[in-house]
């Protein structure tokens, strides 16, 4: 009888010191607000930089966008340009600058681009973005050529945990969309 009251003692205290040791769920992130995204373009070995911004009052994933403030990128044909993408909070006082966060997590994230046309007349193209921590693409700062004089769209997009880096569109990267942007161009 003492034997299975130790028993039942020992057994009791091994299931009792499991259910503590539970680990509870991870707390997700939780999104940033953004409310803009602006692209700072200058020529290699120039101190001239000119800045396009792309702004929602509520931010990109509010259901009420409030007002939004889009500029026309405008850069001269047939050029290579030096770029770098910035994402604020400007609902925060101070403003908040959300590209250190993004910066500090960029195994996380992944900007994409679209010139619309892809080539030619109006198009961009994208080259030598940077790499994240484990040498994926990241492309916060890259390279835009600019195609002949036309008129088109440039659409950038951060995608939250992406399943695959090395994609040019968000079906095929997978994740979450954070911000889409779709920036009128003109190359004259």
């Amino acid at each position: 009888m003492k034997k299975q009251i130790i028993s039942i003692i020992a057994i009791s205290s091994i299931v009792m010191l499991a259910s503590c040791n539970k680990k509870s769920a991870p707390i997700p992130d939780e999104q940033e607000l953004i409310t803009t995204v602006s692209i700072q373009v200058g020529q290699p070995l120039s101190s001239l930089m000119q800045t396009f911004s792309y702004k929602i009052e509520n931010g990109f994933s509010s259901g009420t966008s409030g007002s939004i403030k889009i500029d026309s990128i405008k850069l001269k044909p047939n050029t290579v340009y030096d770029a770098t993408l910035v994402v604020l909070n400007e609902k925060a006082n101070p403003i908040e600058n959300i590209t250190t966060e993004i910066i500090e997590k960029d195994i996380e994230h992944l900007f994409l681009f679209a010139s619309t046309p892809a080539t030619g007349d109006g198009s961009l193209a994208v080259s030598d973005g940077n790499k994240d921590k484990n040498g994926a693409p990241f492309n916060q700062t890259f390279k835009l050529t600019t195609g002949s004089s036309g008129t088109g769209k440039f659409k950038i997009q951060l995608m939250h945990q992406p399943t695959n880096k090395n994609a040019s569109t968000p079906e095929i990267s997978g994740g979450e969309t954070d911000l889409e942007a779709t920036f009128p161009l003109i190359i004259q």
